[in-house]
């Protein structure tokens, strides 16, 4: 999946530094990320995203920033680690449930077109953009995100409840 952050190939081996310093000095990133949230949203810039024209609102990140620097930061990275060599993409086809693949306009981490890519190859798949959201996206706008969910629950309880009819 980091393979497809803008840039990734470039950016990769930085990327992997960085999570391989993380997870062997965690006390170290955990003390850094405080002291990063504690600056006022100006002062951390989230940047362009990829074919963006204006910056990625520091507000929308706060949620985001906050949770983060409640985990314990050793998982995290070993998650992150994770990513480098994880691809489950061979077994999109054989999803054969439900899917909702949500993807956010703005994300730079998990870029859309690799959700759309995703949902494409799950059959049946429903796809949703979150205009304007970033990787915190769920965050930023549960509301359309639990809406969307309650409608694909509903057409599959409809649609078990003709089938068993």
């Amino acid at each position: 999946m980091l393979c497809s952050f803008p840039a990734g190939g470039p950016l990769l081996p930085v990327l992997r530094l960085l999570v391989e310093l993380g997870a062997s000095h965690a006390q170290v990133a955990q003390q850094a990320l405080r002291a990063v949230i504690k600056l006022p949203a100006s002062g951390r810039r989230s940047g362009r995203s990829s074919g963006a024209s204006r910056p990625l609102p520091a507000r929308g990140l706060e949620p985001y920033f906050e949770h983060l620097s409640q985990l314990d930061l050793r998982g995290y990275f070993a998650l992150a680690r994770d990513l480098f060599s994880h691809d489950a993409s061979d077994l999109l086809e054989q999803v054969l449930v439900p899917a909702l693949v949500v993807a956010a306009e703005r994300d730079l981490f998990a870029p859309a077109a690799r959700s759309r890519e995703m949902a494409a190859r799950i059959p049946g798949a429903e796809l949703l953009v979150l205009r304007e959201g970033s990787h915190a996206a769920l965050v930023e706008q549960p509301e359309l995100v639990a809406l969307t969910l309650e409608k694909l629950l509903a057409r599959i309880e409809a649609g078990a409840t003709s089938a068993g009819r």
